[in-house]
């Protein structure tokens, strides 16, 4: 088969990185309450994962706390990637010890879902709400549950997004 593109300066830049740093940076991804999953382009989060790996990023998962009974010491940052099911408190305790003592988070939200990760972020001073962005175009009608095939009807003036055009801010979304 024919190479059609290269990327040479992203495979360059994370063999140098790999060379002159001392250790990779080591990320965890939460999993265990209906996040997304790292290893799924579906939903995006495999695109991220993928950009992570390629800065020479080490990616992890922790489930539940079932293997661990903290935060692994290793961990430069936790990734909670869109829960879908509430935490159990000795969880969030866990997580807000981390965030106290110094430790990074990346925090994403699912709409309209109180999974108790949210006073985490209100701690850190984030005010979170239930809303959702919209978009204006009318043709956006319903959202599409994924593979399953369903959708779910958006009341009235309300469209989902699931197309990005081009622009720098969406580039990577596409």
């Amino acid at each position: 088969p024919k190479l059609k593109s290269f990327f040479a300066e992203g495979v360059i830049t994370s063999a140098i990185r790999e060379l002159i740093e001392d250790r990779k940076t080591v990320i965890y991804f939460m999993t265990g309450h209906k996040e997304l999953d790292k290893d799924s382009n579906e939903d995006g989060i495999g695109i991220f994962a993928n950009l992570l790996m390629k800065e020479n990023c080490e990616l992890k998962k922790i489930e539940k706390f079932t293997t661990f009974s903290e935060i692994p010491p290793d961990c430069d940052v936790l990734v909670i990637p869109s829960a879908g099911k509430k935490f159990q408190e000795s969880e969030i305790e866990t997580i807000s010890g981390y965030v106290s003592k110094g430790g990074r988070i990346l925090i994403l939200l699912r709409a309209m879902t109180d999974t108790g990760i949210e006073k985490i972020a209100e701690d850190l001073g984030l005010k979170v709400g239930n809303d959702l962005v919209m978009e204006g175009d009318k043709s956006y009608t319903q959202i599409s549950m994924g593979s399953s095939g369903l959708a779910m009807p958006l009341p009235e003036g309300q469209f989902y997004v699931d197309r990005f055009g081009n622009h720098i801010i969406t580039e990577k979304l596409a």
